[in-house]
């Protein structure tokens, strides 16, 4: 059986510059998550704003993040403001 190896975690040539993100700002607002449909939220009532140049996002071990960020490509209303 081959199992494939994780690719790395930095390629060299392929990073953003240094002053990646510029722009843009992400404004979540009354955010509410379920892991499942029959499930109770996991997330509930998140209002925040990551401003221009936030790429840092921290917190304990099961605290939401990897489910927040998740969300962010759809699944509710968001304004993205990129000028």
């Amino acid at each position: 059986m081959h199992i494939p190896t994780k690719p790395p975690a930095i390629v060299e040539g392929k990073r953003p510059p240094s002053s990646w993100p510029s722009k843009g700002r992400i404004e979540l607002q009354n955010l509410m998550i379920k892991n499942r449909s029959n499930a109770p939220l996991v997330l509930k009532g998140i209002t925040c704003t990551f401003k221009d140049g936030t790429r840092v996002v921290v917190g304990r071990t099961r605290s939401g993040k990897t489910t927040l960020i998740s969300a962010c490509p759809g699944g509710f209303s968001t304004k993205l403001d990129t000028q």
